[in-house]
């Protein structure tokens, strides 16, 4: 029960904002308890996709890089690895919007998303238009920002190097 209205709140939020709005913050409130480690990972993984949505719908609504941070602190999801693919998209979509909320979390965020890409369980969720971003993200900040970059990919286990390797132009 506690999986489903996750979901349903982050559905709500993001398709009906100007009705969710003035709820946006209880809403985030209500979440909260569903992200302690003592939960079931399945209801995490459907809050923190809910606040995923909850960003998309309304991002002037919500404290944006603080739940950025929550997000990218929990990547990859591995409970319900279907909502990585919410995640991802929000990410994006607030790069897109502020890039500079993500500088505090892009060493985070780059190398989940390249353990979900190079993982082909994990890879095998994720929409082949997601796939296609993730890797033009990836491969901007490998040109935009080469020298802290090269010490994310550094930090990676040796066959996700590969992997970046053999998909990524700098």
């Amino acid at each position: 029960v506690k999986r489903n209205s996750a979901f349903c709140c982050g559905i709500f939020c993001l398709n009906c904002p100007d009705q969710m709005g003035p709820f946006t913050m209880q809403v985030l409130q209500g979440l909260q308890p569903l992200l302690k480690e003592d939960e079931q990972e399945e209801v995490r993984d459907n809050a923190l996709g809910a606040i995923a949505r909850i960003i998309r719908g309304n991002p002037a609504a919500v404290p944006t890089a603080e739940l950025v941070g929550l997000l990218a602190e929990h990547l990859p999801l591995t409970g319900d690895e279907d909502e990585n693919g919410e995640v991802v998209t929000c990410l994006l979509f607030v790069y897109r919007a502020t890039p500079e909320a993500l500088n505090p979390f892009l060493g985070k965020i780059v190398s989940a998303f390249v353990e979900m890409l190079a993982e082909e369980d994990r890879a095998k969720v994720l929409s082949d238009d997601l796939k296609v971003e993730m890797l033009a993200f990836i491969s901007h900040l490998a040109r935009e920002f080469a020298e802290p970059m090269q010490g994310v990919f550094a930090a990676l286990p040796a066959g996700q190097q590969q992997w970046l390797a053999a998909n990524i132009s700098a």
